[in-house]
């Protein structure tokens, strides 16, 4: 299987953030442990799912350079799409983690977000 690019606007940082999570589980708690995710329950303690975040988050995007973005007044599609330049991430994954953050709202800018489906997903659409 593999992933093919889509047409469709998508979430942007969800994806990213959730993969390199996973890394940071993987880096920060031992490749012995078992996780599993059942219903949504991963039986990871508290603690340690804040840490992965935390470095998903950061790793994404410099903290820093984040409160500076985050900071100011005003932030256009401009702003966003040369901030993720500067740090070398997609316009989606810097306008993800503002509407996370709750600094942009859900609803502007989704055109800067790129979706990715599986490639049976896209040969199943008429």
């Amino acid at each position: 299987m593999r992933l093919v690019r889509s047409h469709l606007p998508d979430a942007g940082y969800a994806p990213s953030i959730k993969i390199i999570n996973q890394a940071g589980h993987l880096l920060k708690h031992g490749k012995r442990m078992t996780f599993l995710d059942i219903l949504g329950e991963d039986g990871l303690h508290p603690d340690e799912e804040s840490e992965a975040d935390a470095f998903a988050r950061d790793t994404l995007i410099p903290p820093a350079k984040y409160a500076r973005l985050a900071g100011l007044p005003s932030i256009g599609e401009r702003t966003i799409r040369d901030f993720a330049e500067q740090v070398g991430v997609s316009a989606g994954i810097v306008l993800g983690r503002l509407q996370h953050d709750g600094v942009v709202g859900w609803q502007r800018f989704n055109h800067l977000k790129v979706r990715y489906k599986w490639d049976h997903e896209v040969a199943d659409q008429p």
